[in-house]
């Protein structure tokens, strides 16, 4: 199933001040499609990449008419999982 990319419906929020994490929307009908968009990471999950995805949760909650919500990631990975620079991080801690 092909979607279409909509760029100007994102939700930013920064892994680091040179690194934008997105988790982008795309709205197919009745059906929001939540894109994580970091490919370079392999939409490895973070702190940050959390923050912004309750954020599009919640927005996409508050939009009438959805009635199923779909997670996929961008390029050929879903999520690689926990970030590892950053779990490595937060063990030394």
């Amino acid at each position: 199933m092909s979607h279409p990319r909509d760029p100007s419906a994102r939700s930013h929020a920064p892994h680091a001040p040179s690194a934008p994490c997105d988790v982008r929307v795309e709205q197919h009908g009745a059906v929001a499609v939540l894109v994580l968009d970091d490919e370079r990471r392999k939409n490895a999950m973070t702190p940050e990449l959390g923050d912004a995805l309750r954020r599009v949760v919640t927005e996409v909650r508050a939009r009438r008419g959805v009635r199923a919500v779909v997670l996929t990631g961008a390029g050929d990975a879903f999520s690689a999982g926990g970030d590892l620079t950053m779990l490595e991080r937060l063990r030394r801690v």
